[in-house]
């Protein structure tokens, strides 16, 4: 992957921050206002201010990047299509189940022009999409790829939300981020009917597979997270990333990390 905009990793987040905060509520306002270098600045002082800039931002990529680049000329349908991507950040999504959405709400649209949006905005650099891959059969699949919001606070802008809502979707946003950074080969896996989070390759051809979610102290939660990596029979490495602080444990040879040490140290061992 050609990496040419991504925002500030935790770890320089926090650099930029205030060093009296409390390490989780920085991760709080990490997931609220996203990383873009000059909100960073900005929210400290004044977060009005901030997400203002922040719809200044959203409105100039928007316009000047994806509708002068790529020539649309629909910034109607082109907004439906972002706000429908932020909205199902970490959900396997295709062209076709966008164009449902859209004629069920009156607005009509081909799964080519969606297909060329989607095109658009990940070229922009708005959106990084993640491919399925069959871990059975070792191949990517075409269909229902994730796509990822380079900045959660443009996501958070455009859908009226704060970082209480979503919990488990900004979380995998923000590993999905992090694994980029440290250059993985990033995909999402399938194991017959059961998704994994991610499927990584590092650049030694380590293969080690990642499930993310939020908190995992409900034992019913805790069975639905493990059983995607519980159906993988090989001997790579499976990683359980959460928020959860009683870490160190194993499940079944799976290892559970908190999601903050593992950002803020970039030597931790995922293989």
């Amino acid at each position: 992957v050609e990496i040419k905009m991504l925002p500030f990793s935790f770890a320089e987040f926090i650099e930029m921050n205030d060093k009296n905060k409390r390490v989780d509520q920085l991760f709080n306002e990490y997931l609220l206002y996203g990383s873009l270098p000059e909100v960073v600045n900005i929210y400290q002082n004044s977060p009005e201010n901030a997400n203002d800039y922040i719809d200044a931002v959203i409105e100039s990529v928007v316009e000047k990047d994806v509708e002068f680049r790529h020539k649309f000329r629909d910034n109607e349908l082109l907004t439906k299509v972002i706000k429908f991507l932020f909205d199902s950040v970490g959900s396997p999504i295709s062209a076709g189940n966008i164009a449902k959405s859209l004629a069920v709400s009156g607005r009509p649209v081909s799964n080519h022009t969606i297909d060329n949006i989607l095109e658009a905005l990940t070229r922009s650099f708005i959106f990084y999409k993640s491919q399925r891959y069959d871990i059975r059969g070792k191949e990517l699949l075409k269909t229902l790829s994730k796509y990822y919001a380079v900045d959660l606070g443009m996501r958070n802008r455009m859908l009226g939300r704060d970082s209480g809502t979503d919990l488990g979707h900004l979380l995998e946003n923000v590993v999905y981020f992090e694994l980029l950074r440290r250059e993985s080969k990033i995909s999402t896996g399938k194991i017959g009917e059961k998704e994994v989070d991610f499927s990584i390759i590092d650049n030694n051809g380590r293969i080690s597979y990642i499930q993310v979610a939020w908190s995992t102290y409900d034992e019913k939660t805790l069975e639905h997270e493990l059983a995607p990596l519980k159906a993988i029979k090989d001997s790579n490495a499976k990683i359980l990333i959460t928020t959860d602080i009683n870490i160190g444990q194993t499940y079944d040879g799976i290892r559970k990390i908190n999601v903050i040490d593992w950002l803020l140290d970039d030597q931790m061992n995922l293989f």
